[in-house]
């Protein structure tokens, strides 16, 4: 069913050409409560060899853990047009699967809201497409999620990936962890349970930087964690690289907290009591000609890094800017192409 679909991550308008999507992404959950049910969330990227046999696992765990279900597959990025199609033919085979192709890559979590926005019952589960998270656990997730639990973490016994991936993983738990003070941070998967009317919580504009979790953490503090089986990825690798996890730690760092600006105020404040103590060494200790001769590459050394620094922070500042500037415009976070 062609269509465009922009989704800010706050709000959106019906369109005529996608009639059974719910598209009011805003409203009172305490007004209008969602039907008892289970809504699996799952971002699609370049998985169309393996989307059959996740959907025949599926089709087996179901209908044991609630009766009424729907499986989202939120297809990320247009021009993965095998996946697109392994998709569609889920759905055609499966009436409780529902596809939503986007226009362009948007990456996993902003992928993963989408379908979380296109939930239709009051439970969701989010999990990957690579067999990482095995169907068969979610009853376990799901009995995690008790009257006073809103968000529930699948967890593994042993770290799934490699050292250079878990090491990057955790060093951006401790960055949200210390910055913005979440103390659940250690449980972060993408094998997750939750109140679908969590998202009705979502006011903040700044959710549509791409961080879910976050976003999560802000709105709700009932949060724990299940043991869960993981299982190893059978082809492929994971598509974050060291780089991509690099550039999600600074956006956290630069976009979600105060702290950066204040990091950077520290940081200027220290190069300048550096410096003033370099030059009050100088005149007091080194009177001669030849001394200060001598000292002349220290000099240029201390100049060169103040420079280094202050580019540094001129550049940190005007990236924040720039994040700020796309935030005021009400830039789509993702853009739904077309949907079956």
């Amino acid at each position: 069913m062609p269509g465009t679909l922009f989704i800010d991550g706050l709000t959106t308008a019906p369109h005529p050409d996608l009639p059974h999507f719910d598209t009011s992404f805003r409203l009172n959950s305490a007004l209008h409560p969602l039907p008892p049910g289970l809504s699996i969330v799952i971002p699609v990227y370049r998985s169309a060899p393996g989307l059959p046999q996740l959907a025949a696992r599926l089709a087996e765990v179901l209908p044991k853990c609630a009766a009424a279900h729907e499986v989202i597959l939120v297809c990320d990025g247009g021009q993965d047009g095998e996946s697109w199609t392994a998709v569609r033919q889920c759905a055609a085979h499966y009436p409780w699967v529902r596809g939503i192709n986007l226009a362009k890559r948007s990456g996993q979590h902003a992928t993963t809201l989408v379908g979380i926005r296109a939930a239709r019952f009051d439970r969701t589960i989010t999990m990957d497409d690579d067999f990482q998270h095995p169907p068969e656990e979610i009853p376990t997730l799901l009995a995690g999620l008790t009257e006073n639990i809103d968000l529930v973490y699948g967890r593994s016994a042993t770290a799934p990936g490699g050292w250079a991936r878990n090491l990057s993983s955790r060093g951006i738990r401790e960055v949200v962890r210390h910055l913005h003070g979440v103390r659940h941070v250690n449980l972060i998967t993408a094998f997750r349970a939750l109140r679908t009317a969590l998202r009705d919580r979502f006011t903040n504009p700044h959710v549509s930087f791409g961080f879910l979790d976050l976003a999560l953490a802000w709105v709700t503090d009932r949060i724990t964690s299940v043991q869960v089986r993981f299982e190893p990825r059978p082809v492929g690798k994971s598509s974050y690289s060291f780089l991509r996890r690099l550039s999600l730690a600074l956006t956290v760092i630069a976009t979600y907290s105060p702290y950066s600006l204040r990091l950077l105020f520290l940081l200027a404040s220290g190069w300048v009591l550096l410096a003033f103590g370099t030059v009050a060494y100088m005149i007091e200790t080194h009177s001669a000609l030849s001394d200060q001769v001598q000292l002349l590459p220290l000099q240029t050394i201390v100049l060169i890094s103040g420079a280094a620094v202050q580019m540094f922070m001129l550049l940190a500042i005007a990236s924040l800017l720039a994040k700020i500037y796309l935030a005021s415009l009400g830039l789509p976070q993702a853009i739904i192409q077309e949907t079956c």
